[in-house]
């Protein structure tokens, strides 16, 4: 009786499928990340999620320590300024990743789809510019002491830029001008929105101040 062959060839073409597979399996992974890398390069860095109505509540907490840490003297809302309110600006985020360095070059400029830095901001009258200079000494000793931090601070102009400790992003500016009003704008860092956290008209909370001036 003749011996069976050995069942080599098989086994050789067996392999080599094998190979051949696990060859266009890493060619096809190595693609995917390729992609996903020139997609991210493109896109940039993505703007966190955040809602936009937690976030104006946050800043008003915000500016309302900051006027809590003034301890002005009797003074009240600058209610002709008309923009004692909390807004959403979607001009304050620009699109990131290639295009951002492409509009460097050329001076152009994209607003990144659905992001959104809220705005908070309003002043207070009848500030004497020493009153103004005390009111912004007491804020940043006695916010530094809660964790605040001075980003400048100009006793000159009399101006100073705050951020508050975590979340990290917003910024509270604080500014004397030459009508003996104070200003305070907080400002948050640019976020992305989901449709259904969208802010538009009615959906951010009504204008705000500090809870001592609110009507």
């Amino acid at each position: 009786m003749t011996p069976s062959p050995e069942p080599t060839t098989p086994y050789r073409w067996t392999t080599r499928r094998i190979a051949a597979i696990a060859a266009i399996a890493a060619v096809t992974v190595g693609l995917g990340i390729g992609l996903t890398l020139l997609a991210r390069a493109c896109s940039g860095k993505p703007y966190p999620v955040a809602d936009p109505v937690a976030t104006a509540h946050r800043l008003d907490d915000r500016t309302q320590a900051v006027y809590d840490a003034m301890a002005l003297p009797p003074v009240h809302l600058e209610t002709a300024w008309g923009q004692n309110d909390i807004s959403a600006d979607s001009s304050a985020c620009g699109i990131r990743g290639i295009q951002a360095r492409i509009d460097k070059v050329v001076g152009g400029w994209h607003p990144a789809p659905n992001t959104y830095a809220i705005i908070e901001g309003w002043k207070v009258a009848n500030v004497t510019r020493p009153a103004a200079q005390a009111a912004l000494q007491r804020a940043q000793q006695t916010l530094t002491t809660r964790g605040w931090t001075v980003v400048s601070y100009d006793p000159t102009s009399v101006h100073l830029v705050l951020q508050p400790p975590a979340p990290a992003g917003d910024t509270v500016d604080v500014a004397f001008d030459s009508l003996e009003h104070i200003g305070v704008t907080a400002t948050s860092e640019c976020a992305t929105v989901t449709s259904d956290l969208f802010p538009g008209t009615g959906t951010l909370p009504s204008p705000s101040a500090p809870f001592q001036l609110r009507n």
